[in-house]
């Protein structure tokens, strides 16, 4: 994280701070989102921390947090400046990852995983300056909670217990089969060459390279009108207003539409109105255009 902080600064702020400012501001001229206080989102933090994997993980947290709280737990290992600053530098990247959850808006579920993993990191820095002795208590309760939760999760797995078996229905199979099909229709590549989608993952999975102003697909794009033309061009980002720009300029060797509706309009009325071909072909929803070589 220090690395691409210092090795451009203005843009890191951009992609981890300002660009939720822009989210927002773009939810609120769809009218789908009103103003969320900070005490709605602590309401709403608190319904997802009653999942009990969560749970799970805050009481391992604050078990280790208070072992190591009395001298007599800490173990002589963390004594050192360097143990300590493992267990300080975790706890300012929960607190870091939890200040990009509520500067979002609306909250989703899916966004608090951005600190569980730093969780867990702490929860191991912590772990560590426990001395010997009490280390087995605190195993003994790492397998309580492992077991409560998946005592709690069961009920989510059996739900789909019956796609567990059938391969073709794993997401990731499914999207690996779909960007070989894509890559199959598209054919080889020249130098320079790419696939423009506002679904990189598919041809990322294909091997393909991708336009970079597309990278992120549709959550940059759908904010690119709200950003001045040479901070749009800075931050290597596209728009539907200069998408057709982009293409010209790009010239890419194929279209991947069809898995974002609301924001593939412009990239299907390009691939049109400059000949691309369609794919008769279903990619599990997507809609593929190929570029006809002259030489052909």
């Amino acid at each position: 994280m220090l690395v691409y902080l210092f090795r451009d600064f203005d843009r890191f702020i951009f992609n981890n701070l300002q660009y939720h400012r822009l989210n927002t501001i773009w939810y609120r001229l769809q009218g789908d989102v009103s103003t969320m206080s900070i005490g709605s989102k602590i309401y709403y933090a608190r319904g997802v921390l009653s999942d009990p994997s969560n749970v799970s993980l805050l009481i391992c947290a604050l078990f280790t947090a208070f072992a190591i709280a009395t001298k007599r737990q800490w173990a002589q290992t963390a004594q050192v400046l360097g143990a300590r600053m493992n267990i300080w530098f975790s706890a300012l990247l929960v607190l870091f990852g939890t200040v990009i959850v509520f500067m979002t808006t609306p909250l989703q579920n899916q966004y608090f995983a951005v600190p569980i993993p730093f969780v867990v990191l702490l929860i191991v820095c912590l772990y560590s300056g426990i001395r010997e002795e009490g280390k087995i208590y605190a195993r003994i309760l790492f397998v309580a909670v492992a077991l409560m939760s998946a005592i709690f999760m069961w009920p989510r797995l059996f739900r789909d217990r019956d796609s567990i078996c059938d391969t073709s229905k794993w997401t990731a199979v499914s999207v690996h089969n779909t960007a070989r099909n894509i890559r199959q229709a598209i054919g080889p590549l020249n130098n320079n060459e790419s696939v423009a989608t506002l679904s990189p993952l598919y041809v990322m999975e294909a091997g393909l390279p991708i336009l970079p102003e597309l990278a992120t697909g549709p959550f940059m794009f759908r904010v690119g009108d709200l950003l001045p033309d040479d901070k749009r061009h800075s931050y290597i980002s596209s728009s539907a207003k200069d998408i057709h720009q982009l293409f010209d300029k790009t010239k890419p060797k194929a279209i991947l539409a069809g898995f974002e509706p609301e924001w593939d309009l412009p990239l299907i009325e390009y691939a049109k109105e400059h000949g691309y071909s369609l794919i008769d072909k279903d990619f599990q929803g997507g809609i593929l255009y190929v570029r006809e070589d002259k030489e052909h």
